[in-house]
């Protein structure tokens, strides 16, 4: 796969839900998504490093059954 512009492909990382007992309680509603770059076509974001970009941005697609979000490298709030 090869990401062509400034697209990032990443995978969503697992929320944290807080559980007591059997019941799971959701967390609360975040402005942003915690994501896992997996492929760049921005030289400025690396594989592996984990990002944040705003709740409603990328898009998500199924890839050999494997779910990925693609966004703009111009909607990273934060490259950790």
């Amino acid at each position: 796969m090869k990401m062509l512009n400034s697209n990032v492909c990443c995978e969503k990382l697992d929320e944290t839900v807080t559980k007591v007992g059997n019941v799971i309680i959701p967390t609360k509603e975040k402005a942003y998504k915690r994501l896992r770059v997996m492929n760049s076509g921005e030289e400025g974001v690396e594989v592996g490093k984990t990002i944040y970009v705003p709740k409603n941005s990328g898009y998500e697609v199924e890839i050999d059954g494997e779910k990925f979000i693609i966004i703009n490298a111009r909607e990273i709030i934060l490259i950790l």
